[in-house]
């Protein structure tokens, strides 16, 4: 499966695209949608007669008192209510896009009003206004219930009197039976007593309705996500579906991956090497100097001395030049004779590894005066190998690649070395695919992460359309500040 990093590095302009395209939906939502607040007050109960909420249920279980809370909470969005507050605001409550929510906290005596208006003065006053009003109506209620209670009594009062005035003088007129007047008076005496009992309990009942607890305050925030956050929030989305995207599109492009480290589409891989901006100037560092012995190890293996083994990449790559460069190092360590030659006419690579001028003479003026015998002349001695670099012309004089000059020159050069190594242009290539046929084989250079199987399978059918042998691959991964370097 392909990492994270390569596929944003391959496919960093998806993934820009993706977060643009994200901060712009961001940008366009944050314009247009409607900002709402909301405010809360929190009202304490007290119970009433009058309502739902009375001592006996205040009193009663779980389940009664939460029923007559649950009850409270449908006066507060009653029409009688909101006719009220329309009423003291002086506008329809709730207007359009506007809403009122209530809800009874657990295990408390309490309602708590939110009210969501389209700006913060109207949120604050709308659930202050609730509060006030559903106070106002509890309160309202139980002294109209308080009011009709003692009405009834009163006026049993005075029926109840009017009957003992009577029975009193009824007992005081010889005519009538004194048992039976005495009997009307205690009776009538008992009522009015137990009518007065029920007058002082009446004046005495509770019609305090409660209080705003938590009066409501204006809101700061929106209830919507502030533009910056909206932006925010749609930024990381869209890294995120960026980051998808590049790994989606990385998996389907088919690169070759750090993790094939046997075989690519067929060729073994003889060493994997990472080259940072060091490597890439000096060819190796010690920290690849393992993976460049176990090159070593490979072609030894495959290529039977005296050999001639080109060394190309897919494409332009200068990364092939410095890798042929310190694969000959490592073969004359070996103390094999060793000659390195550098037939890219577009490239100075390997020059630069070996500190040769660009203007020294070499494999061009070989190619022109068609002398192989005139190596010694252009040959540069370095640390026991022999290197022929490209000499100042070999751009100018490309087209003697395909002549039979520089068969004959590694023919010759073959009798005096176990290994001629050949820095050649990009297989695929004019260039490249002129000198990778007059040689042996081809060590292929692979750039993990930018070279597909897909090309990798073309590059060796051509390749084998043209008589050439193809010894393995080598796979090189750049580091991030080698990157940058080239």
């Amino acid at each position: 499966m392909p990492s994270v990093i390569p596929a944003l590095r391959h496919h960093w302009l998806a993934a820009v695209l993706c977060v643009v395209g994200s901060l712009l939906v961001g940008v366009a939502y944050a314009s247009t949608v409607e900002r709402t607040y909301t405010a809360s007050s929190t009202v304490l109960l007290n119970p009433l007669a009058a309502s739902p909420l009375t001592a006996e249920a205040a009193g009663g279980s779980g389940a009664q008192l939460t029923v007559a809370l649950e009850t409270e909470a449908q006066v507060v969005s009653s029409p009688t209510i909101a006719e009220a507050v329309s009423d003291r605001l002086d506008r329809l409550v709730p207007g359009e896009g506007e809403t009122l929510a209530v809800d009874v906290p657990t295990g408390t005596q309490m309602v708590q009003i939110a009210f969501t208006a389209d700006s913060p003065q109207e949120a604050r006053d709308g659930a202050q206004a609730f509060a006030e009003e559903f106070l106002d109506y509890r309160e309202e209620r139980a002294v109209e219930q308080q009011q009709s209670t003692l009405d009834t009594l009163n006026a049993q009062l005075d029926a109840t009197g009017e009957l003992l005035r009577n029975a009193l003088a009824d007992a005081a007129d010889e005519g009538q039976a004194s048992s039976f007047a005495s009997r009307q008076v205690g009776l009538y005496t008992e009522r009015l007593s137990t009518l007065n009992s029920r007058v002082s309990e009446a004046e005495a009942l509770a019609t305090d309705p409660g209080r705003v607890l938590n009066p409501a305050e204006l809101p700061e925030q929106p209830n919507q996500f502030s533009t910056a956050v909206v932006l925010l929030l749609a930024a990381v989305l869209g890294l995120l579906a960026g980051v998808a995207v590049a790994w989606y599109r990385e998996w389907r492009t088919d690169y070759v991956r750090a993790d094939e480290t046997t075989d690519i589409a067929g060729l073994p891989v003889f060493a994997g090497l990472q080259l940072g901006a060091a490597e890439r100037r000096r060819g190796y560092a010690a920290s690849t100097h393992e993976a460049f012995r176990r090159l070593r190890i490979g072609v030894v293996a495959n290529a039977t001395r005296p050999h001639v083994l080109a060394v190309g990449s897919l494409g332009l790559d200068e990364d092939a030049l410095r890798v042929t460069a310190a694969l000959a190092v490592r073969l004359a360590e070996a103390r094999y004779r060793v000659a390195v030659v550098a037939a890219d006419p577009a490239d100075r690579s390997l020059e630069e590894y070996f500190g040769i001028p660009h203007d020294a003479p070499g494999l061009s003026d070989l190619l022109a005066t068609g002398g192989p015998d005139d190596v010694a002349g252009v040959a540069i001695e370095h640390e026991g190998l022999t290197v022929v670099p490209a000499g100042p012309h070999l751009a100018e004089q490309r087209d003697l690649l395909a002549g039979e000059e520089l068969r004959r020159l590694l023919e010759a050069m073959r009798k005096d070395y176990d290994y001629v190594v050949v820095g050649a242009a990009g297989a695929g290539s004019a260039d490249g695919d002129t000198v990778i046929a007059t040689a042996d084989s081809l060590l292929l250079v692979v750039a993990q992460d930018r070279t597909t199987h897909q090309q990798i399978a073309g590059a060796l059918e051509s390749l084998d359309h043209l008589g050439v042998r193809t010894l393995g691959a080598v796979t090189v991964t750049h580091s991030r500040r080698s990157r940058q370097h080239s």
